[in-house]
């Protein structure tokens, strides 16, 4: 059972559920409620992101003059960027707080008991690089209706999220924004510090086209500004196949769950995230999977983290993959999650330098 992490598809599209090819049993596809939102709805008018999927041939057949002898070990073609008037912070400053968010009343198993123990991004870390270039994505119909997932810089203009986040088959004449609020904190007192960054909407939007998108579950928009250049930063991506870069990494993820405080916090966990299984989707996109730490919200979150020595320029900040679903593979599918699914590969990297070429260079 695959509880997917934002739901805006829903309402945006009044589409029936879509079936996921997946490497388990994985019977049907739930899209939850919307979250209530309380945030005051946008009037900005700007215009409805265009949509495309693109071929896994295409994409290497664009990106090949600008990336000649493409690194299969899946190396990011580009450096990050951090803004100088940004501080970094490699280790957040947080609040710690305790969600119950399901309990079993009867022991079956070690997963089975749902108790999520998330930390709150304090100011402080929100406005220093990286987690500057994490934030909120508002997904709106224009009616007042409003969903959300998480989103990350990856460029000047590039919007990195979960490929689910985006309506592909809304009808043309439908309106819907997108809007990226890197640093959102809908709490934060006084209110005009709820976009330390401001915000940049979607233009553009690409896809993998595939059927199979459990490790492809990713889509890089075009923001109509430089946001990435002139307030943020962005991270660069990295990718390896070998299993082992995943599994003795200690990775990290921000993200806006609903259930905690209405998804109006960046939010992450509190401990390191984990990779206890890596399955490769194809020869190109690879699914992590984590002990289950996410909820509605937090799709398209990043996973990164930090690799070699500290001293070096390798050292990172990389992402390494996005959140994708919660997964259950037990008779209490329709209850508990048993895996955090992670979208990640060199299909991601190739679709970011595909953004790099069309949509900077």
């Amino acid at each position: 059972m695959r509880f997917h992490l934002s739901f805006a598809a829903t309402w945006l599209l009044a589409i029936s559920d879509l079936t996921w090819a997946a490497p388990f049993n994985i019977t049907d596809t739930i899209r939850l409620p919307i979250p209530p939102i309380r945030w005051p709805i946008c009037t900005l008018p700007p215009p409805t992101p265009k949509l495309m999927r693109i071929t896994h041939d295409e994409l290497i057949k664009r990106i090949s003059p600008f990336m000649p002898g493409f690194d299969p070990k899946g190396i990011s073609n580009n450096t990050g960027f951090r803004p100088p008037k940004l501080n970094f912070t490699r280790i957040p400053e947080t609040r710690l707080t305790r969600d119950i968010h399901l309990k079993q009343f009867l022991t079956i198993a070690p997963r089975s008991t749902q108790l999520f123990i998330h930390s709150q991004v304090l100011d402080v870390t929100r406005k220093a690089f990286p987690y500057s270039t994490m934030g909120k994505v508002f997904l709106r119909d224009g009616t007042g209706r409003v969903g959300h997932c998480t989103g990350t810089s990856v460029g000047h203009n590039l919007l990195l999220t979960a490929n689910h986040c985006v309506p592909w088959d809304s009808p043309p004449d439908r309106k819907w924004t997108m809007e990226f609020v890197p640093g959102y904190d809908g709490l934060a007192e006084p209110a005009s510090d709820a976009k330390p960054f401001g915000s940049a909407f979607a233009v553009y939007c690409v896809g993998v086209d595939d059927e199979v998108i459990d490790g492809r579950d990713y889509a890089l928009c075009k923001l109509n500004s430089n946001i990435g250049e002139t307030d943020i930063g962005w991270l660069r991506w990295k990718a390896s196949g070998d299993d082992a870069f995943y599994y003795n990494g200690d990775w990290s993820s921000v993200g806006y769950p609903y259930t905690f405080r209405d998804g109006n916090v960046p939010t992450t966990d509190s401990a390191p995230v984990k990779i206890e299984k890596v399955n490769n989707d194809g020869t190109d996109g690879k699914v992590l999977m984590s002990a289950p730490y996410v909820e509605q919200g937090w799709s398209g979150g990043p996973l990164f983290g930090y690799v070699g020595d500290p001293d070096e320029e390798e050292y990172g900040p990389w992402i390494v993959g996005v959140v994708s679903a919660s997964v259950s593979m037990s008779f209490y599918e329709h209850i508990f999650a048993d895996y955090t699914f992670h979208a990640a590969g060199v299909r991601m990297g190739q679709l970011i330098e595909w953004g790099w070429k069309e949509w900077i260079n």
